[in-house]
């Protein structure tokens, strides 16, 4: 008899720290807000999984000495808290990694600059905005800059006219599309979408009336640095065969 209770305890200890994880799981994926319904999907069957392994190696040392138990039961438990951090990390990735942002002062700013031009690009996953400073003359070389994690096109294209960044790109004019998620543009942000989304901005400027296609130079800044390096590997100047790539940190 006391062996059967002693089992059930172990059995409902299990359960009840299979359901905690869960909880904690679920209201962490809230929190984040990404996916939730499948990130909680594969939490409930990592606890799930983690509860029967934790039982069977309870079952194991039962019969063992107390110390030799207190320490297995240890180092279960931190195993259980990297298979949960594990789990959440793999899968909320996307969430960590992409900031989607906007930034509604900056867009009004810039609708009342006289050289922003507003601009759209089709891609599969929708409509993606953002501006084109008209800082030189019709097909001038332009610069496509793909703009970092925290940031959008009108962001980063209003911080370059308020802070009289303009005079380094004199002679250019600059296109800056915000990424898929981020500000208007529509679609969810991973790394797949955002090297379409960088082939797309890069087709659809090379056939402007305005631009030059053999004088399109690709700048990125943080995150943007991989689009704009994807970019140019996929993509040729009709002129020379390379297309220039600027990467900025600051």
């Amino acid at each position: 008899m006391n062996h059967t209770k002693s089992k059930m305890k172990i059995l409902k200890s299990c359960f009840y720290e299979g359901i905690v994880m869960a909880v904690i799981a679920y209201g962490g994926a809230m929190l984040i807000g990404s996916s939730v319904k499948k990130v909680i999907g594969y939490l409930l069957l990592a606890a799930l999984i983690v509860g029967l392994l934790d039982y069977l190696c309870f079952h194991l040392i039962k019969e063992k000495k107390r110390k030799f138990r207190i320490v297995i039961g240890t180092c279960i438990t931190v195993m259980n808290v990297m298979i949960l951090l594990s789990v959440t990390i793999y899968h909320l990735g996307a969430t960590l990694l992409f900031n989607t942002n906007s930034s509604p002062e900056a867009y009004e700013a810039l609708m009342s600059y006289g050289n922003a031009e507003k601009i759209s690009v089709k891609s599969s996953q929708g409509d993606l905005t953002g501006w084109m400073l008209h800082n030189a003359e019709d097909g001038a070389p332009l610069i496509i800059f793909f703009h970092g994690n925290g940031e959008n096109a009108s962001k980063r294209m209003n911080r370059i006219i308020e802070e009289q960044r303009t005079y380094m790109y004199q002679g250019y004019n600059i296109a800056i599309i915000s990424y898929p998620g981020y500000e208007n543009s529509e679609g969810e942000d991973s790394e797949q979408t955002l090297k379409e989304m960088g082939l797309c901005v890069y087709d659809a400027m090379a056939i402007r009336e305005d631009v030059d296609s053999d004088k399109i130079y690709l700048m990125g800044y943080s995150l943007g640095t991989g689009v704009a390096n994807y970019v140019a590997s996929q993509r040729k100047s009709s002129r020379n065969g390379f297309i220039g790539t600027i990467f900025q940190w600051l």
